[in-house]
């Protein structure tokens, strides 16, 4: 069961103990604290314990928090997620990133959450709670369709309480409709490449390594899949692909301590087909992985940073399997404690 949600906008991941600094930053920021942590400033060491209880979450019951992303942009938008309890419904918590304030973002990624829960979990019942003056919020929950079932007084502070119980689609119909490519939640299925998909990943390589030279060393060091799979090894590893309705977006290579191969088909550029795809590659291999990509290559590096690497070295020479050319590449290093 994927995990990966998709809208229009936006792309979501379940928050892991990499995102740490990103999170404990946003956290801490005066105006998200405000309502969140009723404008306390929380320790790292309380950051750490949200995340890992998330984690603990998504494992037992398929749900935890999520973090939203822009299609334009690898930097965490926000989040969005499920609380779980013992005694009863999740609760749902959700904040935007302030600089991102007033575009719909929080509504957009709280129904990918939403019908992920009463879709694909079939649970029934969702409950929040929100500070009476974050008037902000509470336009959120009733866009949403929630209901406001009480009012009460926590440690001196005025709370509002809402539920939902019968998932309005309503809510949905005048959010915009996918593309071609900025596909619904959770349609990005990741699967073991077969003989049959050779052709695509053949024409998905050529058109996105054109893409990569023209940021790099230059489009004449191109050469076709076709004259470098075999010296490159792309069959000696794991070998994974993305469909989107049954069609083959993308391509992962890894081993059990190296991502060696990573292809989209540019239709699909920013749209979350690399991210679910590195996502799986890093799930599957050791908690230590390297990636060495060309410099310039901007747009990969900025993924593979959100995706906790770090840059670790900066090696000059010559382009591998097109020795004719030199080049310059950055090593990249994630490592899961």
């Amino acid at each position: 069961m994927s995990q990966l949600l998709r809208t229009d906008r936006l792309s979501l991941r379940p928050c892991q103990m990499s995102d740490l600094e990103a999170l404990h930053q946003l956290w801490t920021e005066a105006d998200v604290r405000r309502f969140l942590f009723d404008d306390r400033q929380i320790t790292n060491e309380e950051a750490t314990s949200f995340i890992e209880s998330s984690v603990t979450s998504f494992e037992r019951y398929g749900y935890g928090i999520w973090l939203f992303f822009d299609h334009q942009s690898d930097q965490i938008a926000g989040f969005s997620g499920l609380l779980h309890s013992s005694q009863n419904p999740p609760s749902l918590i959700f904040g935007t990133r302030p600089q991102l304030w007033g575009r719909g973002y929080a509504k957009e990624a709280t129904l990918a959450v939403l019908r992920y829960m009463f879709d694909v979990l079939g649970l029934e019942r969702v409950e929040a709670d929100v500070d009476e003056p974050n008037n902000a919020s509470i336009r959120v929950l009733e866009a949403l369709g929630m209901s406001r079932t009480r009012r009460a007084i926590v440690n001196e502070n005025p709370l509002l309480y809402y539920e939902l119980q019968t998932w309005e689609r309503e809510a949905t119909e005048n959010d915009p409709q996918p593309n071609n490519c900025v596909v619904p939640e959770m349609m990005i299925n990741v699967r073991p490449y077969e003989s049959t998909d050779w052709s695509r990943l053949c024409e998905i390589h050529d058109t996105s390594r054109l893409d990569e030279l023209r940021l790099t060393v230059g489009k004449d060091a191109f050469l076709t899949l076709e004259q470098t799979a075999e010296s490159e090894g792309l069959f000696e590893n794991k070998l994974f692909v993305a469909e989107v309705d049954n069609v083959v977006q993308g391509f992962v290579a890894y081993s059990d301590e190296e991502l060696t191969w990573l292809y989209v088909d540019p239709e699909c550029y920013r749209k979350g087909v690399g991210r679910a795809l590195v996502q799986h590659a890093v799930a599957h291999s050791t908690p230590v992985m390297e990636i060495e990509l060309l410099e310039g290559n901007t747009p990969a590096l900025e993924l593979y940073l959100s995706e906790g690497f770090k840059v670790v070295k900066r090696v000059e020479g010559q382009l591998v399997g097109n020795e004719a050319f030199a080049a310059v590449g950055l090593v990249l290093k994630r490592e899961d404690t």
